[in-house]
């Protein structure tokens, strides 16, 4: 969606999510989980120590909230300077076209009137436009319709 690899420790850049296998190999004493790791572990990916569906958590949490909102992984992919938002902006696409654009690649779909128009809003109230469409982003990242979505 942000056009960024999460970062994960002993995995190739670029690895998904769910392509990483269950058991995840040793990290060293003196490394520190990824932001991807940890966002990860959040949300009740388990160590897999056990062989039964029980080690995994998918109750709403208060941490897994503050992850989608103020959480490191989110806040780097988004802040990335060659991120979706940089790439649209060097192309010297308007602000029309890249809500047009983060819309589909969020949603499968283009936004309606009143969404462009609330979209094009927060985004010209931004100290800068760059700012503003990062806030955008993030926000299509917290809609139910993204999160919810199967």
């Amino acid at each position: 969606m942000t056009g960024v690899p999460a970062k994960f420790t002993s995995y190739p850049l670029g690895i998904r999510a769910g392509e990483i296998p269950g058991v995840r190999p040793a990290i060293r004493r003196d490394q520190r989980p990824t932001s991807g790791e940890a966002f990860l572990k959040q949300f009740g990916k388990p160590d897999r120590l056990l062989t039964c569906v029980c080690e995994r958590s998918d109750d709403a949490t208060l941490g897994r909230a503050f992850q989608l909102l103020t959480g490191e992984l989110l806040n780097q992919l988004v802040a990335e300077k060659n991120n979706r938002i940089g790439q649209l902006l060097a192309a010297g696409k308007s602000d029309h076209e890249i809500i047009e654009d983060l819309y589909l690649a969020a949603l499968s779909r283009p936004p309606s009137e009143a969404e462009l128009k609330t979209a094009s809003s927060l985004i010209s109230k931004a100290q800068t436009r760059r700012a503003g469409l990062e806030d955008f982003l993030g926000g299509l990242l917290n809609a139910k319709e993204f999160l919810l979505r199967r």
